[in-house]
């Protein structure tokens, strides 16, 4: 369901319906780690030393490449998040659900910052 070239074009990153994020080397096509999102993993957006991923668990997943391991779950909506977004300068992230929520998070710690309905 979603999967991303790292930034060293040496990896990919993978995620579907097992409820974990998978990482594998281009080279040979072998699978080198793993780390657990909760539910059904729906997107992957890179970041430095990281990856965001949205889930059904109602959850945004920020994965540390470093040790692959689940380094910060940002919980609020009420619904599967499907999509998500970072941005490097301001350091936040943002999370967008099934149902219309937008939530803008603090990428340092993952608090909310802001969060509204974007239903049209």
């Amino acid at each position: 369901r979603g999967i991303s070239i790292l930034p060293e074009s040496k990896q990919v990153v993978s995620v579907g319906a097992d409820g974990k994020l998978h990482r594998w080397d281009i080279e040979g096509a072998k699978k080198v780690a793993e780390a657990g999102i909760g539910l059904d993993g729906f997107r992957i957006v890179p970041g430095s030393g990281f990856v965001l991923v949205p889930s059904a668990d109602k959850s945004l997943h920020r994965i540390d490449l470093s040790n692959n391991s689940n380094a910060q779950v940002m919980k609020g909506h009420s619904e599967w998040v499907l999509s998500c977004a970072h941005h490097a300068g301001s350091s936040r992230n943002a999370s967008g659900s099934l149902n219309g929520e937008v939530k803008i998070w603090n990428a340092t710690d993952g608090a909310l910052v802001h969060s509204w309905v974007a239903k049209p």
